[in-house]
């Protein structure tokens, strides 16, 4: 009898325990190498027989710990969503028998078979990156068939979740040479950025950012609970700990819309704003005492070096890309079959460093003609979405992430990355 009852109450809350079972995992990775295999392979076990929304969850909490393993962690992930993708979709092709869109496949097809055809290196990175493409797409297109799959908030929460435990894991840099080796420690000359488990801080602040403009989604929409709120302290304290200056900026920037929506629609309710913002810094400050300091001299030294190049104000806007933007745009230009083509997925580096431009990238790496390509699976995705939902109303809110991706974009080239 108690072993029933231990059994429904497993069953009942799986997510939770098995979440918790991956954490281990995770830790004893941060000492074991490769241990990471076992994890993701009960991951892709989960994904099999769990339902489609647990599975997705899962997904969504082993983001935070991918990096741990440096690209082995990547492509474990990628393949458990593969898995994810495979599983769903036959369940929606054969046993739900719902037809899949003819633009939609048609795009996707075009976009792959223009991105396999031999105008540059074939690597693991042009299988990576087209794997990504094509499965945002699948995803996206998965998720407005299933809207409960998606199930965003609840998905940013557990994200917070994985993230947070994963900057605790962080700690065994200290005392674990394998972490010690795979894991960065800062990448500035006078202070340190924090990154958790991820590879790269940049990473991490990315993350932050793209979860803290879903979330505003539904503070203005006054859906937010208490979890939220939590999840959203997190993001902020875990994207200003990465040092990252597009992380403040876009910060900034959605501290005002909320700030400009609450003076509007709730006067009263600045004060939870204000509070929120005073408890992100207080928390800063306890986790980093010279927090304060470091970012005025992260920031001031960083204008004051932009000030001193002949493009003072570009530089400044552009948090001193835009020598690489000019560089990589500049090779373009004298190769114009680059600009019309592309070199491929697998393309190497231009200068000593990527061009942190999602939109230069992209150009560069696939050509007008690939990135037209590549634009036109999206178009597809949401002419299907408003034929199939033609009651369907777009609503403000959703401008936030909308700016605030296509501004991130801008200065980092998301998994178009070069290295």
């Amino acid at each position: 009898m108690n072993i029933e009852k231990v059994k429904k109450y497993y069953i009942a809350n799986r997510l939770v325990f098995n979440c918790g079972l991956l954490a281990i995992l995770f830790f004893v990775n941060c000492f074991v190498p490769k241990f990471s295999y076992l994890a993701f392979f009960l991951v892709l076990v989960a994904i099999i027989f769990d339902k489609r929304q647990y599975g997705f969850s899962y997904l969504v909490f082993c983001v935070p710990f991918c990096g741990i393993d440096d690209y082995l962690g990547v492509y474990l992930l990628f393949g458990c969503v593969l898995a994810f993708l495979i599983k769903n979709y036959i369940i929606m092709l054969f046993f739900d028998k719902k037809r899949f869109s003819l633009y939609v496949l048609l795009s996707i097809l075009a976009f792959t078979i223009y991105s396999l055809l031999p105008i540059g290196e074939y690597n693991s990175m042009l299988v990576l990156k087209l794997g990504i493409s094509v499965g945002l797409v699948l995803l996206i297109y998965l998720f407005t068939n299933y809207k409960e799959t998606l199930n965003l908030k609840f998905n940013l929460n557990v994200l917070a979740i994985g993230l947070i435990i994963s900057a605790g894991f962080y700690l065994t840099y200290f005392v674990s040479p394998y972490i010690h080796d795979k894991v960065l420690w800062g990448m500035g000359e006078d202070f340190i950025r924090f990154s958790a488990l991820l590879m790269n801080p940049n990473a991490l602040a990315m993350i932050c950012e793209i979860s803290l403009s879903l979330l505003t989604i539904f503070l203005l929409q006054n859906k937010f609970e208490w979890n939220d709120i939590i999840a959203y302290i997190i993001f902020a304290v875990l994207g200003l700990s990465t040092f990252s200056k597009t992380f403040m900026i876009l910060f900034g920037i959605l501290l005002l819309i909320l700030l400009g929506y609450l003076i509007r629609r709730y006067k009263w309710k600045i004060t939870w704003l204000i509070v929120l913002i005073c408890v992100v810094l207080i928390l800063m400050v306890v986790v980093k005492g010279d927090f304060l300091s470091t970012y005025l001299n992260r920031f001031v030294g960083g204008w004051g070096t932009d000030m001193k190049g002949n493009n003072k104000f570009i530089d400044i806007m552009t948090t001193g890309r835009y020598k690489l933007w000019t560089t990589v745009v500049t090779y373009m230009f004298e190769n114009p079959i680059v600009i019309v083509f592309g070199r491929g997925f697998g393309a190497g580096l231009v200068a000593s460093m990527s061009a942190h431009n999602f939109y230069i990238s992209l150009i560069y790496q696939l050509g007008l003609v690939g990135s037209l390509l590549f634009v036109l699976m999206f178009v597809m995705l949401i002419v299907d979405y408003k034929l199939k939902n033609p009651e369907s109303k777009f609503k403000y809110s959703y401008l936030v992430p909308i700016v605030v991706l296509g501004l991130l974009m801008m200065v980092e080239d998301l998994f178009l990355y070069v290295y």
